[in-house]
């Protein structure tokens, strides 16, 4: 049963290191490094938030229990996805679980502040605690590209102490719930993968380069290469008008959808750039490290809510 665990959640991340390259007109200038830098955070904050939904549509689909909040659950299939991976790709996901977790930190720049009400009702948890629980989940792991990260972004003694066991804890439901649903050897496919790239003028370029790295058709492969989905799903990209990544249970025809909105490329780009690159960047010693080492930041790095 683990084998086949590990399986699936080995299956992706055969995405290739092709440069996402300027999501659209920057202020800042940036050498061919700083550029790859921004790229390879692009890529893989956007690996891990569509991961993130494909945990909707597997909790979903295929009417996973759960007893908590689904946001949270989500999280954790991701995380879980990208810490259990074959050698060849162990690596990069370290990389886009680093982005993940890097990405719930900026989100949650603008939390520092006082905490309203409609932060505490929503159905997400706090930015920080999602950037946390990642990060502790990776150091329960004992993967060794995690091994100081727990210290250095600040998770308490007594907080550690729990992590492996909330990481073993987490892949067991995980292999409990999952394993009733992949597909017997030889078996069929019931439904069938839907792959929509829209087309869009604004962001022709992301879109091509989307195309060119298969970034929907792993997904895909992901899920229907060892899963038995009652229907079809579509994996797509779309101009929405706003930033986002979603899972629908509804699309077109009434299909269920994960859904990746152009916009959100767009602002995990300029995020970092002005968290890390412009004149009001925040400068821990490198980008990836003590992001939030204190509650001073400057309110100018907020800019990616």
């Amino acid at each position: 049963m683990k084998n086949t665990v590990l399986k699936f959640l080995g299956l992706f991340l055969a995405v290739g290191a092709i440069a996402f390259a300027p999501m659209s007109a920057q202020a800042v200038e940036q050498s061919p490094e700083d550029r790859a830098e921004v790229d390879e955070f692009v890529l893989g904050a956007a690996t891990a938030i569509m991961l993130h939904e494909v945990g909707h549509l597997i909790i979903n689909e295929l009417e996973i229990p759960i007893l908590a909040r689904e946001e949270d659950a989500a999280d954790t299939i991701a995380t879980l996805i990208l810490l259990i991976q074959d050698e060849e790709d162990d690596e990069r996901a370290a990389r886009y679980l680093q982005a993940f977790v890097t990405n719930w930190f900026l989100f949650g720049l603008d939390e520092y502040g006082a905490i309203d009400d409609a932060y505490m009702a929503d159905e997400h948890s706090l930015n920080r605690q999602r950037a946390f629980a990642a990060v502790c989940l990776a150091h329960g792991s004992g993967h060794p590209s995690f091994t100081e990260h727990a210290e250095r972004h600040g998770l308490s003694q007594e907080r550690m102490a729990r992590c492996e066991s909330e990481f073993e804890s987490a892949m067991r439901s995980f292999a409990q719930l999952l394993t009733p649903h992949f597909l017997d050897d030889g078996a069929a496919q019931i439904g069938k993968p839907i792959i929509l790239y829209d087309e869009t003028e604004t962001y022709a370029g992301l879109r091509e380069r989307l195309e060119a790295l298969d970034f929907l058709e792993e997904l895909a492969e992901l899920v229907f290469d060892e899963i038995a989905m009652p229907r079809d799903v579509i994996f797509g990209t779309g101009e929405c008008g706003f930033p986002n990544a979603f899972y629908t249970p509804t699309f077109l025809d009434g299909n269920p959808a994960v859904i990746f909105c152009y916009e959100m490329a767009e602002m995990l780009d300029e995020g970092y750039i002005d968290a890390f690159f412009s004149e009001s960047a925040y400068e821990p010693s490198t980008p990836f490290e003590n992001l939030v080492e204190e509650n001073e930041v400057d309110d100018a790095a907020a800019a990616t809510r």
